[in-house]
């Protein structure tokens, strides 16, 4: 132990830090070291590094004047900038460009419209002709094919002279399609579905047994003029009274052509002499359909309720009928429709040797369906169910015509596209079809209004006997996998094609039977479709072309359809995807429905003879590597479509007549060449 005197100790003590020196204990001397002492500690050096205030002197300085007033200029200041960027985010979000929202696709968008001609799809009762009930019985079939609404023919009371288009009953069922119960049996079996009824409306004429019609000869009360009436323009040398204008120029029934466009359309004089009422009325179809005078505020008003009517029974709308036809020009009396010097046109009796200046498409049809239009939207808003009522229009003739009945979005949800049926002829090429379906979407008023495409119908011969029976697979494809809404006429989705119909057979006399022949469901009598006769034969080849063989042919017609449906139904670049035609030459058809986020898709038809192997590499958005064979149809004799499940975007090989339908993660830094400039075939001599 040091001595404290020593000078050892001292020397030690120089090396202790001053603040420990003095905090030091020190012993007294003469103390016992290791026995009991007093010891002081001297703490007065002691530095201290982190004091704190006291209680006193914190309180001092926070009611100093000066802090005080700096802490609320902090506070202040604090908010004012909290709020400052609150509302510049504000302001941000309100004037800043917005991304265009995706529009959704309502129920008429998302899938096929079929068509059912009544008379001819089930026959319940065992009478021949189909029915209600028959229809009801094949819900599950319709279901399962992926349509989203069926389309009705005219199931109204009528004498049948028009095969429903003559009505003598706007609100009534009739007898030979069964009952108002088995309708709304029929549109709940459906709704429950999923799927809506349209029911066919026709506004430009009644029949000649309709109510209307017969006070109207009558003259009574306001049905005087609830048709178009005049006189006579004078009486010829043997007395026998002459039409208003040149309207009378038809002998005799010719060959349908467009829409039974012939003056009248079915062929005799568009006027009719009435003994009882001494003057002529107009009839743009048959003398037993007078027109209706849409120029009469009744009328309108009559039309509104029988909508009402149908509605409030829960279909989802209506295909409105033959509407280029609804209203005449209000001068037309006196005046004559010039010729309209259409070359392929030479025989007076038809409908298109006349430019149809007073009798379509006239400026108060508009007006009048934009009325139509209001009153089904404000139904379904009224409603408040979110179901939209739609209105579709059969507007035939030029494009540019057509378009005018979809307004701005204000008349019809579209006009039926007939571009398909009367702007496509064989020989068929590449160039032909991207060309008729360009036409069609390049001429849409505006980008938010909706296409469709129609393959067949009730007035028109079938796709397989238009085109050939080879191509039926890919037209139903390429309708399925454009965007709009494809019209289904019932049998298309199985290939069915025309029927041979004997004189003796025939029904209609202008010859539109075997285009409505019964829906062949099997190879039993029949086809299953009735227990006896039906009202037109059905098609020989029902045996081996019916919906039961087909539902277990992995390829068949029936299958690619139903494939094509749910593509549709769950793919958003169907619903939502870009189009464009990537490669188009004369034999190959091509066209790409493309969306950021999902998977692209290529569909490839091969119009030609040969084979063609091609690169889409080079085309806008397509990736090089493998795609997957989503589908691959076949128009020629060798099926390899079990074999093939992917091919490379650098050599997709089709062979004469085939279709193919590809899937591909899309590559949006490929910026393409231009669209539709054909790659080079890189095997264009195979044969």
């Amino acid at each position: 132990m040091l001595d404290p005197n020593s000078e050892a100790s001292n020397a030690e003590k120089e090396k202790i830090p001053l603040a420990e020196k003095e905090a030091m204990a020190v012993i007294p001397a003469g103390g016992d070291q290791n026995g009991p002492a007093d010891v002081k500690i001297d703490i007065k050096g002691v530095q201290k590094s982190f004091a704190g205030l006291t209680k006193e002197e914190l309180m001092k300085y926070s009611n100093d004047p000066f802090w005080v007033r700096l802490r609320w200029i902090i506070f202040i200041l604090f908010w004012l900038l909290w709020v400052g960027m609150l509302v510049g985010a504000i302001i941000i979000i309100i004037l800043a460009p917005k991304c265009e929202p995706r529009a959704t696709r309502e129920w008429w968008q998302k899938g096929p419209i079929y068509q059912v001609y009544p008379s001819s799809f089930k026959d319940s009762n065992g009478d021949g002709i189909g029915d209600l009930k028959g229809l009801e019985s094949k819900l599950d079939y319709l279901d399962d094919l992926g349509v989203k609404a069926v389309w009705l023919n005219p199931i109204y009371e009528s004498p049948n002279k028009d095969f429903g288009y003559d009505i003598s009953n706007f609100t009534a069922i009739d007898k030979r399609y069964g009952t108002m119960a088995d309708f709304e049996a029929l549109v709940a079996k459906l709704r429950s579905r999923g799927i809506e009824l349209l029911m066919d409306l026709v506004p430009n004429h009644t029949s000649d047994k309709h109510p209307w019609f017969e006070k109207s000869v009558k003259r009574e009360g306001k049905y005087n003029d609830y048709y178009i009436w005049e006189d006579s323009a004078a009486a010829d040398p043997s007395g026998q009274q002459l039409p208003p204008n040149n309207w009378a120029i038809i002998k005799k029934w010719p060959q349908i052509i467009g829409c039974l466009a012939v003056l009248s359309v079915f062929g005799k004089s568009a006027w009719e002499w009435h003994p009882e009422r001494q003057q002529y009325y107009l009839h743009q179809f048959y003398k037993e359909q007078p027109d209706l005078n849409w120029r009469n505020p009744n009328v309108q008003e009559e039309f509104k309720e029988i909508m009402h009517f149908w509605l409030d029974k829960g279909i989802g709308g209506f295909r409105l009928d033959a509407v280029i036809h609804l209203v005449e020009a209000e001068d037309m009396i006196g005046k004559d429709e010039p010729p309209s010097r259409d070359p392929k046109v030479t025989d007076p009796n038809k409908y298109g040797y006349l430019e149809h200046t007073l009798t379509a498409h006239q400026p108060m049809t508009f007006t009048i369906m934009e009325t139509w239009r209001k009153f089904v939207d404000n139904y379904a808003e009224k409603m408040g169910d979110g179901r939209q009522r739609v209105l579709l229009a059969e507007a035939t003739g030029e494009v540019p015509d057509v378009m005018k009945y979809y307004g701005n979005g204000t008349i019809a949800h579209f006009p039926f596209n007939f571009q398909f049926i009367d702007g496509l002829k064989p020989p068929l090429t590449g160039d032909k079809v991207k060309d008729n379906i360009s036409e069609w979407m390049e001429s849409l008023p505006n980008d938010n209004l909706w296409p469709n495409w129609v393959l067949g119908n009730h007035d028109r011969s079938r796709v397989g006997s238009r085109f050939g029976k080879a191509f039926i697979d890919a037209f139903n494809i390429i309708t399925l996998g454009l965007p709009g809404t494809p019209i289904t006429y019932y049998g298309e989705e199985i290939g069915m094609v025309d029927g041979n119909i004997s004189s003796r057979n025939m029904q209609d006399s202008s010859g539109r039977d075997p285009y409505r022949t019964p829906m062949q469901w099997d190879d039993s009598p029949h086809s299953g479709f009735s227990e006896n006769t039906p009202w037109v034969p059905v098609n020989l080849d029902f045996e081996t072309n019916n919906v039961k063989a087909q539902e277990t042919e992995r390829t068949s017609h029936l299958n690619v359809y139903k494939k094509m449906t749910k593509l549709r139904s769950v793919e958003k670049a169907f619903l939502y995807g870009d189009l464009s035609f990537p490669l188009v030459d004369t034999d190959i058809f091509s066209f790409s429905r493309i969306k950021e986020g999902s998977p692209g898709y290529l569909i490839v038809v091969n119009f030609g003879g040969k084979n063609h192997t091609l690169d889409f590499t080079k085309s806008k958005h397509i990736p090089t590597g493998e795609a997957d064979v989503i589908l691959y149809t076949t128009g020629h004799d060798d099926d390899i479509l079990n074999e093939v499940k992917s091919v490379d975007l650098a050599q997709v090989t089709l062979g004469p007549k085939d279709a193919m339908v590809l899937k591909f993660n899309p590559n949006f830094d490929n910026p393409g060449i231009e669209e539709g400039n054909l790659a080079p075939d890189l095997t264009s001599n195979q044969n």
